[in-house]
């Protein structure tokens, strides 16, 4: 679904070229939606069976895998996969939300919208970047007060949901229990992060860049 910007029916958003398009970021939101709370899930699960049992220590055993060690085992391997998956989609929903907080807002954004893919790809950057760059998209995407003014924006959805995908990545390498854990919580907010910024989208799509009330 796209909003066309040349269309009577959507609003014209200051210093945006005519042929400029907002293109819908809904359904990209909605299968992320799914497989956040799939592999969410799926983290939950591996923490329960690493804190119960010694699952992962007998994985690096020289026997065949049993019980507890092949469920943790199948386990790790959904966590992979799902991390591939959802990442994926992440990015193409992520650099959709910059590309469109381009057309509300451009002066927000000091880079361009490729950063929005690369910044994750980038050893060291990719701990502040992406952050940054959400933080750009969501204050974008956010509509003015209804005669135009500025108004104050909070935040706290993006910071809480970086903080718990950082702390789930780092605490990880030491503890794959407390990181599955933790994934698991990051992925909660991760959902509200993502239904949050693109019911923004949509709303300022819609509605033009001011609030009706």
């Amino acid at each position: 679904m796209s909003y066309d910007a040349t269309s009577p029916s959507v609003p014209v958003f200051p210093s945006v070229p005519a042929s400029s398009t907002l293109r819908s970021p809904q359904g990209l939101a909605t299968a992320l939606t799914i497989l956040l709370a799939v592999a969410g899930a799926v983290d939950l699960a591996a923490a329960v069976i690493g804190f119960g049992t010694d699952a992962a220590a007998d994985i690096e055993g020289d026997g065949p895998l049993t019980g507890a060690a092949l469920m943790y085992a199948t386990v790790a391997i959904a966590q992979l996969v799902l991390l591939l998956g959802t990442g994926a989609v992440f990015i193409v929903w992520f650099h959709r939300t910059r590309v469109n907080g381009g057309v509300f807002r451009p002066d927000l954004f000091d880079q361009g919208p490729g950063w929005a893919i690369g910044s994750w790809f980038i050893p060291i950057v990719n701990f502040f970047f992406p952050f940054r760059i959400a933080q750009e998209i969501w204050r974008a995407s956010a509509q003015a007060a209804p005669d135009g003014s500025a108004r104050a924006v909070s935040v706290t959805p993006v910071t809480v949901w970086w903080v718990t995908f950082i702390a789930a990545n780092l605490i990880s390498r030491a503890s794959d229990s407390v990181g599955s854990l933790l994934s698991a919580v990051s992925a909660v907010f991760a959902v509200l992060f993502v239904r949050k910024l693109t019911a923004m989208q949509h709303t300022k799509a819609v509605q033009g860049p001011n609030a009706a009330f």
